[in-house]
């Protein structure tokens, strides 16, 4: 393997381009990450991400440089994509420490849900594009209280495609909080990188429980998506994307999209109506 990239590399000084193969691992545990952000920011046309075994491959050129990115860990630029001078590459844990939680032990302490989400709404499916995150404002009522956010809870679908084989989609969980000024995606709120697959079928609720991280909801509110990683096929390529479901909203429901990592784009008035991913956040009480 090591061979093998030295070639790749050296190839790169002769060629216009080529393609770079390497593994990413976390500098710690030495595990490979899966759905690893690779973006060349000489060319931001050509991002990708790792598979389940840490690998990727990018076409890249003598001098581009690399920005890898993923949810828990520090971001890595590397400045000349022939400095890598070997198959892998370490990204270190970017540790945060956890809130500080003042337990209220009475029986009145209450959870609900908070956003999109039911079926008190007109839906209609919408497919998601590898590569991007699709984000959706959930206010935050009343900032007098404390309340943790305990679950991401959203509403996914199945487009019927000829290719029946592909039956598993590939998604990461996102949570960011919103500006002090205006209403924008701003931190990344969550300490790890919480991947699912899950079977496609006409409609599901996907629920993921965030409870030990300790998620104080901000008194700005908090953005809450999803980020498409693929499709699986019964020979476990990543090729197409899961469908989400949307309603239909009179007012803005703030919906932002990303693709590959870089900034957000505010995502406006299709035809005339908005329409907001039924996305969710549970709450509790304290």
């Amino acid at each position: 393997m090591f061979f093998t990239l030295l070639i790749v590399v050296t190839v790169s000084g002769i060629c216009q381009s080529s393609t770079l193969t390497a593994k990413i691992i976390d500098k710690k545990t030495k595990q490979p990450i899966t759905g690893v952000i690779v973006l060349n920011l000489s060319n931001q046309k050509s991002a990708t991400y790792t598979d389940e075994d840490g690998m990727f491959s990018l076409l890249v050129a003598q001098n581009d440089s690399l920005k890898i990115t993923c949810v828990g860990y520090k971001d890595s630029i590397i400045k000349n994509s022939e400095r890598i001078s070997s198959s892998t590459i370490e990204l270190s844990p970017n540790f945060i420490l956890l809130n500080e939680v003042v337990v209220n032990n009475s029986l009145n302490r209450s959870s609900y849900t908070l956003g999109y989400i039911g079926n008190n709404y007109e839906t209609y499916n919408q497919g998601g594009t590898k590569g991007s995150i699709k984000l959706v404002f959930v206010p935050n009522p009343d900032s007098s209280k404390n309340k943790i956010i305990t679950k991401l809870k959203y509403q996914l679908a199945k487009i019927n495609r000829e290719n029946e084989k592909i039956n598993k989609g590939v998604v990461r969980v996102r949570l960011y909080s919103s500006t002090n000024t205006s209403i924008f995606p701003k931190d990344d709120l969550l300490q790890e990188n919480i991947i699912q697959t899950i079977p496609l079928k006409d409609k599901q609720t996907l629920i993921v429980d965030i409870s030990k991280y300790k998620i104080n909801f901000p008194a700005n509110g908090v953005f809450v998506g999803l980020e498409w990683l693929g499709e699986k096929n019964n020979t476990n390529q990543i090729n197409l994307n899961p469908a989400f479901v949307a309603t239909k909203s009179k007012v803005d429901p703030f919906n932002f999209i990303s693709f590959y990592g870089k900034p957000f784009v505010h995502v406006g008035k299709m035809l005339s109506s908005y329409y907001a991913p039924i996305f969710a956040i549970e709450l509790e009480e304290h």
